[in-house]
Parts: structure tokens; sequence; C-alpha cells
């Protein structure tokens, strides 16, 4: 029998990935592998040849969902110079995430209520988190050293209020809504952290 290549593996792993996140998105973390494998059409022994186990498999599926909207964040809010800038830009990025990837984004909130039972899924994305977490506590303090923010509040504080604004948003994008929804939000983001102190 022929060896197969690294290549052709790590092709076929991407696409059961991309599977498996559109099967997360629309039944949930607790359907069986048994479904997983008879909505895909590939039998359960291919899903467990390349993942060992289906806590494999979602811890795969989160690295891989989390890095893909982890890397848009960054990029999106890097280059801003003001705290309303940067949740104008987050938010910019989990709008166009949820227009551009939407089966990763709709597993999200499924990531999001997994990780409230299972501290292990909780741990991982926490893990996955900390390039956006680093990436947020340098313009923070970049911020702060530049007297654009209250030097006196700790950093931390703010990373959890961004998170969490950036989460709420996306679940408000999930819903559906009236046109002008997302920059409505936007508004209110720059009304918030823009008004004089």
């Amino acid at each position: 029998m022929p060896k197969v290549s690294p290549a052709y593996l790590a092709q076929r792993r991407a696409q059961l990935l991309d599977t498996a996140l559109v099967f997360f998105a629309q039944h949930g973390f607790a359907a069986p592998m048994s479904q997983l494998a008879q909505t895909s059409g590939h039998s359960i022994g291919c899903w467990y040849h390349v993942f060992p186990s289906k806590d494999a498999l979602i811890a795969a599926v989160i690295t891989h969902v989390s890095a893909q909207l982890n890397e848009r964040l960054i990029t999106a809010i890097t280059p801003t110079s003001t705290y309303a800038g940067l949740i104008e830009a987050g938010l910019g990025a989990m709008n166009q995430f949820t227009l551009d990837a939407l089966p990763a984004a709709r597993l999200l909130p499924h990531l999001w209520a997994e990780a409230l039972s299972r501290p292990e899924i909780a741990q991982l994305i926490q893990q996955t988190n900390q390039p956006l977490v680093d990436v947020l506590w340098l313009q923070i303090t970049e911020f702060q050293h530049h007297g654009i923010l209250d030097d006196h509040l700790e950093p931390t504080g703010f990373i959890p209020l961004t998170l969490a604004t950036f989460q709420g948003f996306l679940l408000q994008q999930l819903l559906p809504a009236e046109a002008g929804y997302a920059q409505s939000h936007r508004v209110v983001a720059r009304w918030l952290f823009d008004r004089p102190a």
C-alpha cells in the first residue's frame, strides 16, 4: 500500500475540521460521533483515525476557530490609537467574522457554553486567546502611557470588559436583527467611550 504524504494528511485533517465545525455549530458539542459520521459521510473509523477521541476533535475545532477569530481581532485592533477606536475596530472585525465565517461564528456560543461546564475547555480557550489578551494588554498600557486612558485603572480590568463587549456583539449579530443594527452598536460604543471625562 503506498504511503500517504504529510501534505495529504494535513489537507484531510483540515477538511474534517471544517466539516466538524459546521456540524457542531448546528448540533452542539453534545451530538454523538455516530451522528457526525452519518451526516458527514465519513466513517467513525475515519474520524478516530485523525482525531483519537471526541475530546481531541473538540479541542482541535476550538483551537481552529479561536485562531481564526483572534487573528482577525488582532489585525483589526493593533493599529488603533484610542480605546474607542479599539472597540470599534473589534466590533467591525466581529461583524466581518460573522459575515465571512458564519459556521465558525455560530459555533462560538456552543464553545462558550461548553467552557462553563468543562474546565479543560475553559483552559483551552484561555490558552488559545492568550495572544489576543497580550495584544490587548499592550494596547491598553500604551493608551495609559499616553494619557488616553486613566493610568490608575488596571489593564486587567479593561481586558474582560473588552472581550465581553466583543462576545456580546457577536451574540447579537447571530440573532435576527434589523438592518443597521451593527452600525448602531458602533455609534453607541463611540458615544460611551469618546465622551469627555
